[in-house]
């Protein structure tokens, strides 16, 4: 179905997969990157005496 779209891509097109690899490993670190930092942020004394 994806072969009919995409003109010149084959099922086993290692250069697809690599990129497909790569741009999905970007997202999820990008995603992942933003609620990391700020958690690292907290003071943790000042989160566990607010509880």
């Amino acid at each position: 179905a994806a072969g009919s779209v995409l003109i010149g891509v084959t099922p086993t097109d290692p250069p697809t997969y690599i990129g497909v690899t790569i741009v999905l490993a970007t997202a999820a670190i990008l995603a992942s990157y933003l609620p990391a930092w700020r958690a690292g942020r907290i003071n943790v004394v000042e989160a566990l005496r607010q509880e």
